[in-house]
């Protein structure tokens, strides 16, 4: 954890424009505000911990993070990556878990509101407009969850890596966060050097290119989609 950067400003005005907050009134993000605190994180820092007592929600106002599990092996298994406008360890405290359900780590630099456990309860019971984002927030997260479920399940390794390349990539094809082929891995519940021998079989057969390291550009989106349905 850091403290305060000049661009992440400790005012929830500044941060209208994401998701969370554009509905609230400044009188509203004020009266929030009062109740929670702004926290800072570097890459790699581990703002939850699986297992670990939980009392803290965080809503991400910076940044982006992955949340996942980890088995008893020490394998790993990324359940989403939440950017500004999400919530963290929400349903935890909810529904008064005594430990945390998951881990989150940072992966860029990252800025927090953070809630006891005991003020973002009583803040939903009270805030009415507040529980009803809380909720749609709840919702958009179920509706990926319930495609990750759907691409695990039902579709090959090969599938699930060209299902991962086709979700991540922009209109021209570019996939622009750095990506590891573990990172993918963590993702689609494999190992990284299966991902490898999908990717370059991939590349071999002119569905994508690798100009640079880490960096993965689609160059035939159809046969992508049709590997995509296997």
């Amino acid at each position: 954890m850091v403290e305060a950067k000049p661009y992440f400003q400790n005012n929830l005005a500044s941060y209208k424009d994401i998701p969370f907050l554009n509905k609230f009134s400044e009188k509203d993000l004020i009266s929030i505000s009062k109740i929670a605190v702004f926290r800072n994180y570097l890459p790699k820092y581990h703002i939850i911990i699986e297992g670990k007592s939980c009392q803290s929600v965080y809503l991400i106002l910076k940044g982006d993070v992955n949340v996942f599990r980890t088995s008893l092996n020490g394998r790993k298994q990324v359940v989403a990556r939440l950017g500004p406008g999400d919530w963290l360890n929400a349903s935890c405290c909810l529904s008064s878990k005594e430990k945390n359900l998951a881990s989150a780590v940072a992966l860029s630099p990252v800025k927090v509101l953070l809630f006891t456990g005991i003020k973002f309860r009583r803040l939903v019971k009270k805030n009415s407009l507040f529980g009803l984002m809380v909720l749609d927030n709840f919702s958009n997260r179920i509706e990926k969850m319930t495609d990750q479920i759907e691409n695990l399940s039902l579709r090959s390794t090969s599938g699930r890596v060209a299902y991962f390349l086709l979700e991540h990539a922009d209109e021209s094809g570019v996939i622009h966060w750095h990506c590891t082929q573990k990172d993918i891995a963590d993702r689609i519940g494999t190992v990284a050097d299966v991902v490898g021998r999908v990717v370059r079989k991939f590349a071999d057969n002119g569905l994508i290119e690798l100009p640079v390291r880490h960096c993965i550009v689609i160059k035939n989106k159809e046969r992508l989609m049709e590997e995509a349905l296997n």
